[in-house]
């Protein structure tokens, strides 16, 4: 639990005496002592407000952040940080990507630091910066206002003396007009004040983490006790609380993957409460979550529904943020400056026709369902697979055709496919009617066509072959003979599993990693690059039974065809 202020205030008696000594020098013991009590007040509850914070969970009103703060782990540093020296006694870069809570890690630091009472903790939102101001007008008038016996001419000493401790949050969030005059006097600040220590917050790439003086640390991803521990805290009821974690435990790699930040196991806990079950699909996980968090108090107030800034409903903002999705996914962006994601917005609306301020929905999609949330200067996906399962509803609620040509054109894309294979998870499982039709029948026909699969028989082995490369990897190539689709980019499943069992045939030669391809170059042109045919390269014990498992994976992949046809022909009430 966090502190009372008037016990914080004698925990920082010492700095704030030490600071009133050093500006009032010979002033009566009485008069100066009035000055501490009262700046102590002060000081102590501006420490208490820097510790409370609006969540996502509970965003009506501030809470405390100990209510639901589990200690935070920064990568190649062994042990609990419980205070910035923990990390190190230098100048920091805590780095962090969206959601993974490196303002609320900085405002606990600022806390911890206040109660030892040592130096005094200064915590400052960049974000706050007037136009023209300077950081070193910026933090003295912020330590004025914490502690009123504090005036601007007293900074160089307070900097000088090694009781002052920076806690500067959302470097990331400065314009660019502010960013260099910011960094020529942070860069100063090292080497005038070497005893004055700055931590600074900030995402991955910005100019902060080249300043010499800074050692960057970045922060680890949740991990499953991170995750028991916040659902702990989230949750009161312990039989809810128990299934939760169960299911975290239970859950597939991609819900794993998925909760590796305080904020995508908030939104895991806040469905789950929602819908009374836990997600089990990354489908799942999105499925409902436009509804849960416009209405985001669950059980707790029945009905309750989020005003919007655009005052539109649910539904039409869901259809804009889709739309958003598709037409960023084709841009190829998940960041976004106000401008960009506004640009797209207004597309949208324009699309849909409806009459509404794109400025007032990207507030919804930020700040009210929070799936686009502002991250320093610009707008961000709180994770990729948000813009994928929206773009997969987006595409399914379009006629037959236009989907057609979405799988038509991902088959012969190598563009398209890397930017959408997670999006195609999401319609095999949302659409398995047109994935099937139009994806996974014309895949698969494909290899069927080129290896002349049969049930008796295939040209698969006499297309395979083996470079043998002197570091002990194993390369292997499929020839096609010619072009295949999809066949440079992906397998389907049979293919893939014949390479694996390949592999395994010669594990036991020591081999310590593989790689395999497809290619439609010449016989002639790979063998005088040093690949040779793979009958020449196992043994015939070896050849027969990998010649044995390749028919029977091409048949599996040729009875899977037949199941498809028969899977479209039913749908299509045809008589099979």
């Amino acid at each position: 639990m966090i502190i009372e202020t008037t016990a914080l205030s004698v925990l920082l008696s010492e700095p704030v005496t030490r600071l009133a000594t050093w500006i009032f020098g010979k002033v009566s013991v009485t008069t100066r002592n009035k000055k501490i009590k009262y700046s102590l007040q002060g000081f102590s509850e501006k420490i208490t407000d820097v510790a409370k914070v609006k969540t996502i969970y509970k965003n009506d009103s501030s809470i405390d952040l100990h209510e639901f703060y589990i200690p935070t782990r920064v990568r190649n540093v062994n042990i609990q940080i419980n205070k910035i020296i923990d990390i190190n006694e230098g100048n920091i870069v805590l780095e962090g990507t969206v959601g993974q809570g490196k303002s609320i890690f900085m405002r606990y630091l600022t806390y911890q630091e206040a109660k030892l009472g040592k130096r005094i903790p200064i915590f400052l939102e960049l974000r706050k910066l007037e136009t023209n101001q300077s950081l070193e007008d910026a933090v003295s008038s912020t330590i004025a206002e914490w502690i009123p016996i504090f005036t601007k001419e007293n900074f160089h000493l307070l900097a000088e003396s090694g009781s002052l401790v920076l806690f500067l949050d959302g470097f990331d969030e400065l314009s660019r007009n502010k960013l260099e005059r910011l960094l020529n006097e942070i860069e100063r600040w090292s080497r005038y004040y070497p005893k004055m220590q700055m931590i600074i917050s900030s995402r991955p790439g910005d100019d902060i983490q080249n300043v010499n003086a800074f050692k960057v640390y970045q922060l680890a991803p949740y991990k499953h006790p991170e995750q028991k521990a916040l659902i702990d805290k989230l949750v009161e009821e312990e039989d809810a609380r128990n299934i939760l974690k169960k299911s975290i435990e239970e859950s597939p790699s991609d819900i794993k993957n998925l909760i590796t930040t305080p904020l995508m196991v908030t939104l895991y806990v806040m469905i789950y409460r929602a819908l009374s079950e836990a997600p089990k699909t990354q489908s799942d996980f999105y499925k409902n979550i436009f509804s849960i968090l416009s209405t985001r108090h669950d059980k707790t107030k029945p009905g309750y529904k989020r005003e919007f800034n655009s005052q539109l409903g649910e539904t039409k903002l869901q259809k804009i943020f889709e739309e958003f999705c598709y037409l960023s996914v084709k841009e190829d962006k998940l960041v976004f400056s106000y401008p960009e994601a506004t640009d797209i917005i207004d597309t949208c609306i324009r699309n849909q026709n409806i009459q509404v301020d794109p400025s007032d929905v990207l507030q919804d999609f930020s700040k009210v369902i929070c799936l686009l949330p502002r991250d320093g200067l610009n707008y961000t996906f709180v994770h990729r697979s948000i813009q994928e399962y929206f773009y997969a509803s987006f595409l399914i609620s379009k006629p037959e055709a236009f989907r057609k040509g979405f799988y038509k054109q991902y088959l012969t894309s190598f563009v398209l496919y890397s930017k959408t294979q997670g999006i195609i998870g999401f319609l095999k499982d949302a659409d398995s009617y047109s994935y099937i039709k139009y994806y996974q029948l014309p895949f698969i026909k494909e290899y069927i066509s080129i290896f002349e699969i049969n049930d008796y028989s295939n040209n698969i082995i006499d297309n395979l072959l083996i470079e043998d490369k002197k570091d002990k990897r194993i390369s292997c190539k499929l020839l096609t003979g010619g072009d295949i689709s999809l066949g440079k980019f992906s397998f389907p499943e049979q293919i893939q599993n014949i390479f694996n069992h390949l592999f395994i045939l010669v594990a036991d030669r020591n081999y310590i990693s593989h790689s395999c391809s497809l290619h439609d170059s010449p016989k002639e042109g790979l063998i005088n690059m040093g690949y040779i045919y793979l009958k020449d390269f196992i043994n015939g014990d070896e050849f027969r039974l990998l010649k044995i498992f390749i028919l029977d994976e091409s048949r599996k992949l040729l009875n899977l065809y037949k199941e498809l046809e028969k899977y479209i022909a039913i749908e299509e009430n045809y008589e099979y």
